[in-house]
């Protein structure tokens, strides 16, 4: 990221026509959704006056052979068959074990408080390498926090970015639940929409069953086969992995503070279908928000993020 000046350590003269070059996107030919040309791509961006670039990279060369050899061994599933081949697969899962080490059983946990335990034990580890090395986001006290939630978008293991609301998700985020509890907050967003419409941000994969071709109201899973240790015997069964089109409305307050107002958690093609969740405390937490509440000056009252399970549950 810095030799090819994505995010270079000292800022580069550059002008912005040539910062656009360094930042074009694949078209899709190495067999990727688009991604960011990770090569830089500085011959093609003389050549193809695009943002879509052809790939300068071949398949393989997107990763670290040996990391994607064990991320194949432990989800297998996430790794097509024709990328991989099996023996390179066995032989190389063992490589990747011995190189890194196992990577363990982190969602082997009842409770959060499990999986934060492991990440601690693991982190304790002085031999333990590779992903373990430095701090991560478990290591926060609050990383389910309200201001942790929304960092996560810019800065978490997947980064995103986000987009200006559209009139389609204010109105709905506006009206979509009638428990008198999510009044205050509809309200809220309601006055949002008239004082400040252009602070107000969106973060949309409604489209995901769409973009996969299934019906609006089919559950995203995919099936895998596990290996699991029972009574000192290797047995198989059946899992799934789940998947959902969520959107989060955020608000950018004045003191530049992303803050997450309303999730709907999945998506099933209208609101009737859908499950939206509210921020009901967050106008007693934000103070450019309680003076939009009269009735949340007065009692101030908070719930713990730590134990505000069905908002905890949205984000």
């Amino acid at each position: 990221m810095d030799t090819f000046n994505f995010e270079p350590t000292v800022p580069s003269p550059l002008t912005m026509q040539q910062k656009r070059q360094f930042f074009a996107f694949t078209d899709g030919s190495d067999n990727y959704p688009p991604h960011l040309n990770l090569a830089g791509n500085v011959p093609a961006a003389k050549t193809e006056a695009s943002e879509v670039q052809k790939s300068t990279l071949s398949t393989t060369d997107i990763f670290n052979k040996m990391r994607l050899l064990q991320l194949a061994s432990l989800l297998p599933t996430l790794v097509p068959q024709t990328f991989i081949s099996k023996i390179v697969l066995a032989v190389g899962g063992v490589a990747a074990d011995a190189w890194f080490g196992k990577m363990g059983t982190p969602d082997a946990g009842v409770r959060l408080q499990d999986v934060e335990n492991y990440n601690r034990k693991m982190r304790a580890k002085w031999f333990q390498k590779d992903i373990f090395d430095l701090p991560n986001v478990g290591d926060l006290e609050d990383w389910y926090s309200d201001a942790r939630f929304a960092q996560q978008h810019f800065t978490g293991t997947n980064p995103t970015t986000i987009e200006r609301a559209s009139e389609q998700w204010i109105a709905h985020f506006t009206k979509a639940s009638k428990d008198p509890a999510d009044k205050k907050a509809q309200e809220t967003i309601m006055a949002l929409t008239y004082s400040s419409k252009e602070s107000l941000y969106m973060q949309d994969y409604s489209y995901f069953r769409k973009a996969a071709g299934m019906d609006e109201s089919a559950v995203i899973k995919c099936e895998y086969e596990e290996t699991y240790k029972e009574d000192g015997k290797t047995k198989t069964r059946k899992g799934y992995r789940y998947g959902c089109a969520s959107v989060c409305l955020f608000y950018l307050n004045d003191a530049g503070t992303l803050q997450p107002l309303a999730i709907v958690i999945d998506w099933r093609g209208s609101a009737d279908k859908s499950v939206t969740i509210y921020n009901r405390e967050l106008i007693k937490r934000d103070p450019n928000l309680r003076s939009l509440d009269a009735e949340a000056d007065k009692d101030g009252k908070t719930v713990d993020e730590a134990h505000d399970w069905g908002w905890r549950y949205g984000e």
